[in-house]
Parts: structure tokens; sequence; C-alpha cells
């Protein structure tokens, strides 16, 4: 599934459920937690993944809040890579925008920036540090999810 699947969140078209909506819904539900991996742009994150959360972040039951949403209480922790600020913008507004939707956001959060040359070539090159802290969180999330 890509992103392009996904329709923008329209309230039109939320009823009946479209078929793409409720496959990501089921998956998200049986997962037991989500790492999001985010770029920045604009000192934010990117519209797409708003609207990915726009949608997991409707009741299951239409119009019934206390049906919970595919997102509640769901385990999520926030990294990304971009530019010199290491994404900072948008994992801080992103985290803000996840603890609105009820979601369980972990603590841990770390961001990268990329190699200079990757904005010409396309290489994503990571530093030996970059891979720890990777690891570290990696591990981290495995923790936490043990612990749960």
């Amino acid at each position: 599934m890509k992103y392009d699947d996904i329709p923008f969140f329209n309230q039109d078209i939320e009823i009946p459920t479209l078929d793409v909506i409720t496959s990501i819904r089921n998956y998200v539900i049986n997962t037991d937690g989500i790492i999001v991996f985010t770029p920045e742009y604009n000192n934010s994150y990117p519209g797409v993944l708003k609207n990915l959360f726009d949608w997991l972040s409707r009741p299951l039951v239409y119009n019934d809040y206390a049906s919970g949403t595919a997102v509640m209480d769901k385990k999520v922790v926030v990294t990304g890579i971009g530019g010199n600020n290491k994404t900072l913008g948008a994992r801080t507004k992103l985290i803000k925008l996840l603890k609105f939707m009820k979601m369980d956001v972990l603590d841990y959060s770390v961001g990268f920036s990329v190699n200079n040359d990757a904005w010409t070539n396309n290489k994503l090159t990571l530093t030996n540090e970059q891979v720890s802290e990777l690891q570290a969180l990696a591990n981290e999330v495995l923790k936490i999810m043990q612990n749960s």
C-alpha cells in the first residue's frame, strides 16, 4: 500500500468506510505499536502523514467516539531525518498531534541529519553514531513493548 492509495480525508466520503481505510485500520489495530519515521518539510511533518493519521483517528463506529479509534492508546515513537535541526520541528508538532489523538507517545524520540551529498546523489549514508542511535531507539521500543 502507498500513500497514493489513501484519499484526502473528507467526511463526505467517510461512510461507507473505504476498503483501503478498513485495511489500514485493521493493520494498525493488530500491531503492538507504531514507529513513525518522518522527513521534515518547512519545519513540520508532511501533509500525507497527517492525512493518514486523520483517517486513523476517526471513530471505529461512525459518530460513536466511545467506540475508540485504530490509534487510541496505541504506543508510538517518533523519529525522522532531515536537515540540520534533525527534524525537531516535525517531531515536536507530530508528537503534539499524536497525543491529541490519544496515542501513547513514548518519551524516546531521536532525529537525524541527512549527509550533505545525499541531497544531490540520492544516497543516504549513516554515520556509526547514527546507526548506534537507531539501534538504541529500536532497543528502547522493544523494551517498552515487552513490558506492556
